[in-house]
């Protein structure tokens, strides 16, 4: 089964996440990530999720294994068994690495927990 979660930006440039398995029937579905709010979105499997966005969106991981940040041509491993993950999109100009520094310096913040539902 392949699955697809497509964030979108409103009123700015949109972006948007894959999330695929190993099978190749389809049944996509959509969420809104609106810029100023956090969502929480159930994932029953382990899934590989795929951005695509413009270069000035960051995404802020924060998992129990730790945090850092990834750009929109990464990807995404989500594991059930690594627990909730805080995705959060951050768009700007010239953001550094550091959380902190690029929510002072965003233009727009919208954020996205995905928690694992088994």
């Amino acid at each position: 089964m392949h699955h697809k979660l497509v964030f979108v930006a409103l009123n700015f440039q949109p972006f948007s996440a894959a999330l695929s398995s190993v099978s190749d029937e389809e049944q996509a579905f959509s969420l809104d990530v609106k810029w100023g709010e956090h969502q929480i979105v159930s994932l029953e499997k382990d899934i590989l999720i795929q951005f695509n966005g413009g270069r000035d969106i960051k995404v802020y991981y924060s998992f129990s294994d730790g945090d850092g940040v990834i750009g929109m041509n990464d990807s995404w491993a989500f594991k059930l068994d690594e627990g909730a993950v805080l995705l959060t999109f951050v768009e700007g100009e010239s953001l550094s690495n550091d959380f902190e520094s690029m929510l002072s310096n965003a233009d727009s913040v919208g954020s996205v927990v995905l928690l694992p539902s088994k």
